[in-house]
């Protein structure tokens, strides 16, 4: 049953996770994502879209049956010169595991009331894309890190999903490792690169709305730069 997260280890997986790890491939519209991203490119993308998520979690080691699933999605929509928009905030229902860990609603603050009459994994994947898509077509997704991206696709094929969200996230970045690359650095964790770059912690840690609207704060500062180096990178090919 539990294909999801299986290279993971055992500790909590919203705690600073392997961002590299995890990706069990999904191979759904793969050829058509990359079409797309020759088509119209990072130079012209009109929108950014920076999202965090929240996932279940528990203490110590995990037995086969606790599979991670997704219990927040927050999101921020910038424009082309990475302006506020909008933003999408929603929590989600998990159905392997129900019932909230004491130490993941100790952790994300996410209580279990916030989550029992929430939509089901495809309802709210099917908002965010519709959000996602709603005056654009060129669209690029951003988080701090390659986990975010990855558990949802995880998410997705174990739970038989394949809604748009998952052609979506063929155009993603992470700002994580872009930074890393502009500024020569060891890029650590949220908070640690907010003050890294000398901006001010939002909200509460491990709360997707909060991380996503820190990161994009992070990913406005560095936006000149960031740009240029993608570009840059189209244009060598």
């Amino acid at each position: 049953m539990c294909e999801m997260n299986k290279k993971q280890t055992n500790r909590p997986v919203i705690a600073e996770p392997d961002d590299t790890s995890g990706l069990l491939g999904h191979e759904i519209d793969n050829e058509k994502g990359g079409e797309r991203q020759k088509k119209f490119g990072w130079a012209t993308v009109d929108q950014y879209i920076i999202f965090d998520l929240e996932a279940t979690c528990w203490d110590g080691p995990r037995d086969e049956s606790q599979c991670s699933e997704v219990i927040e999605i927050g999101a921020v929509k910038l424009d082309a010169s990475a302006t506020h928009i909008d933003t999408l905030q929603t929590f989600i229902r998990p159905t392997i595991n129900p019932v909230l860990s004491a130490f993941c609603i100790d952790l994300t603050s996410i209580q279990q009331n916030d989550v029992d009459h929430a939509p089901s994994f495809s309802e709210a994947m099917d908002t965010f894309a519709q959000w996602i898509c709603k005056g654009s077509t060129d669209i690029m997704l951003v988080s701090f890190g390659h986990y975010d991206k990855n558990q949802i696709l995880e998410e997705s094929k174990a739970k038989g999903y394949s809604g748009d969200i998952v052609r979506l996230l063929d155009n993603h970045r992470s700002i994580k490792h872009d930074l890393a690359d502009l500024r020569k650095v060891r890029v650590r964790g949220l908070k640690r690169t907010l003050r890294m770059l000398g901006i001010p912690h939002d909200g509460t840690l491990h709360r997707g709305i909060d991380d996503a609207m820190n990161t994009a704060k992070i990913f406005r500062v560095v936006f000149d730069e960031w740009k240029e180096m993608v570009i840059r990178r189209q244009s060598n090919g």
